[in-house]
């Protein structure tokens, strides 16, 4: 019985403990933080103006880090083989003057000025071209066409690995607008036991003195090349016209993808000078030529469709050659490339240690392949009239 009653007095104070047990209700506080937020950013004027002002500082950073990066090389580095499409080149008139002591192979200096002109595609100050490690400029400037005006340049930096030089004119190239850079430099030949690099020197005997040749010919799957010969925007998505002019040594004569259009001669310096007519565009890599005093015959290919003939001309050492005649059928597998790109003529250059290479209107040939695939008579197509 006590037990019982124990009991049932303690079940009126479980009850009265469980209705004082207070209950907790968890309100979440993102509403009333969504509120303070709204209203700093959308009512509070100060915090909005303070906005505004940090966007237009990191706009101003962002584009002071896009105009350093066209500017300075350190920022920016492009590869080897591509430079900015600002602008597109026309025509180059290129003159190359070898006035040194070749014999010997102790001075390999040349020096050049080019004349480019182009048309800029874009609103920029600045100018990026290539230039091989053996050329070093000594003056560039531009100007306006046709007026003439006359246009600054600074140069911004050179990247060697790149093969880039950067410069930054003093005014804007406006898109749509031509203008010509004047360009002087000198350089280096690469010397004859380089026999991948040109423009290079090859050293022979003709009539048993001792003579050379100068060599600027680039393999057929070239994508770059002229920047070994002048600054140049060098890259296969750039082809030009190109106009050559070549002072030489007298008893020296100049053959190029063009056929001579003149030659003279400078009383004052002794040397001659060879020019050739502007070619129609072609890349860069292309543009060829041999300076020497190789012994020439040239026959005619009555086989071409169109007259006048084709002139072909075999450049060739005299003392070691015997059948002249012979060497012509090294040249028949080459004369649909010339014809196809519309070159009017091909010159065949014959000499030792040298790789066959062809390019329109001119090929160099290694001696031993040419004794290989000419044929022992003239090829019934050739004769001195056709």
């Amino acid at each position: 019985m006590s037990s019982s009653k124990k009991s049932k007095l303690k079940q009126p104070e479980e009850a009265l403990t469980a209705e004082e047990t207070p209950i907790e209700v968890k309100v979440s506080p993102w509403p009333r933080r969504r509120r303070i937020v709204c209203h700093f950013f959308l009512c509070n004027a100060k915090s909005f103006g303070i906005w505004v002002l940090l966007t237009f500082l990191s706009c101003l950073v962002y584009a002071s880090i896009v105009y350093g990066s066209l500017v300075n090389r350190d920022i920016f580095r492009r590869s080897k083989n591509t430079i900015p499409g600002y602008h597109h080149p026309l025509q180059y008139n290129i003159t190359l003057r070898f006035a040194a002591n070749y014999h010997d192979a102790h001075n390999l200096s040349f020096s050049g000025q080019t004349q480019l002109l182009f048309e800029s595609t874009v609103l920029t100050p600045n100018f990026v071209m290539n230039i091989g490690p053996n050329v070093k400029i000594n003056q560039i400037y531009f100007q306006r066409v046709p007026n003439g005006t006359f246009l600054r340049a600074t140069k911004t930096g050179q990247d060697k690995k790149a093969q880039t030089i950067s410069y930054v004119i003093s005014f804007m190239f406006e898109p749509g607008r031509r203008y010509l850079a004047v360009i002087d430099y000198t350089g280096q030949l690469y010397p004859p036991a380089n026999q991948r690099e040109t423009p290079r020197l090859v050293l022979f005997k003709q009539n048993s003195k001792q003579s050379y040749a100068i060599v600027h010919i680039n393999p057929s799957d070239s994508t770059e090349g002229l920047r070994f010969v002048t600054p140049s925007l060098d890259y296969d998505s750039f082809p030009a016209r190109f106009a050559l002019n070549i002072e030489r040594h007298t008893g020296y004569s100049a053959i190029s993808n063009m056929a001579i259009e003149q030659s003279i001669y400078h009383i004052s310096d002794n040397l001659g000078e060879d020019m050739f007519p502007p070619t129609i565009p072609i890349r860069p890599s292309q543009l060829a030529f041999v300076v020497s005093n190789l012994n020439s015959t040239t026959v005619y290919d009555c086989g071409t469709p169109e007259p006048p003939p084709m002139p072909l001309r075999v450049n060739f050492i005299s003392s070691e050659v015997k059948d002249v005649g012979r060497f012509f059928g090294a040249l028949t597998d080459r004369i649909g490339g010339s014809n196809a790109m519309g070159f009017p003529k091909l010159d065949g250059v014959i000499l030792p240690k040298v790789e066959s290479v062809d390019q329109p209107g001119i090929s160099v040939i290694n001696d031993h392949d040419a004794r290989e695939s000419a044929t022992l008579a003239l090829d019934g197509r050739f004769r001195a009239q056709c």
